[in-house]
């Protein structure tokens, strides 16, 4: 007897949510499972490297196009491409909306979903707590990335930098509202409050699946010369990656409207950077970000 099993547009087996790509769980049998994945446009789009042998991923793009910077390639509609045993990170980012047909050789859903859900949950709670981080660590992800690219990091590194952009500033959540919203000039006994950030980000990042990127998280307030917290660390005790956070962090925080005052214009946030390259930032990290924002 054949049995068919019809999945309904809006009825798939499963699905999971957030704020740039869904997936639906279409169908599964054993150790294969197909999926529609959705990514919105100008979020990234991440395969990870294969945790077993014989591991096969299948893409096919039925609507929209991605972008591979570091391949230099574009994916249309009708495109395809395959991974056997893929052994490092490859990012995409979407041009548009983008769907994709998923297929793999392994039960992974479930997975992937719960991580999507737990990056979900993870992001609300930092809007409810303060509107001004979670869209600060959303740019500054895209500044980090950018960076990353321009100094031609490998996959890895660059995925561990968007991840540990996007959550450097998670820790905040346990920082009490009245200092964290506060709209005069903070005391030196509410500052020290605020520096502790960094450490609670680390706490919190430790426990998830997203564990090798807390040196990254707790690492991003230092600065080269030791004037930096929780550490004190100097020069390149600090890791590449913290060090490309911290520049895109403080581009943004300068650039941006705050409770105490409003944001200040590009070239002064330009000329700050410059001025302290090479004693609170990386010279090749500032010089790669002037690149960009002058290019």
């Amino acid at each position: 007897m054949t049995t068919i099993k019809i999945v309904e547009k809006n009825n798939p087996i499963d699905i999971a949510s957030q704020e740039s790509s869904q997936l639906k769980l279409l169908a599964k049998s054993h150790n294969l499972e197909i999926m529609e994945q959705i990514i919105f446009k100008d979020k990234m789009f991440i395969v990870y490297p294969a945790d077993t042998e014989n591991l096969f991923e299948f893409f096919y793009i039925i609507s929209g196009s991605i972008q591979s910077e570091i391949l230099r390639t574009t994916l249309c509609q009708g495109d395809s491409f395959h991974f056997n045993a893929l052994v490092e990170v490859t990012h995409f980012k979407a041009l548009s909306d983008t769907r994709i047909l998923y297929v793999i050789n392994d039960s992974i859903f479930h997975l992937l979903s719960d991580e999507i859900k737990t990056l979900y949950e993870m992001m609300n709670s930092i809007e409810k707590k303060d509107a001004y981080t979670k869209k600060h660590c959303q740019r500054v992800q895209q500044y980090a990335y950018k960076i990353a690219v321009e100094l031609k990091l490998d996959n890895e590194t660059i995925e561990s930098i968007q991840f540990a952009a996007l959550f450097h500033d998670l820790g905040k959540i346990k920082i009490p509202d009245d200092i964290l919203n506060k709209p005069e000039a903070l005391s030196e006994k509410e500052y020290a409050i605020i520096k502790e950030h960094p450490k609670y980000s680390r706490d919190i990042i430790t426990k998830l699946y997203f564990r090798d990127i807390e040196k990254i998280v707790l690492q991003h307030h230092e600065r080269i010369d030791g004037s930096g917290y929780p550490n004190q660390l100097i020069g390149d005790d600090i890791c590449i990656e913290a060090a490309i956070i911290a520049v895109a962090d403080s581009y943004d925080a300068i650039t941006s409207d705050r409770p105490y005052r409003s944001g200040l214009s590009k070239e002064i946030a330009v000329s700050e950077l410059i001025k302290f390259k090479g004693t609170h930032y990386r010279n090749d990290v500032v010089d790669a970000f002037l690149n960009i924002l002058l290019s």
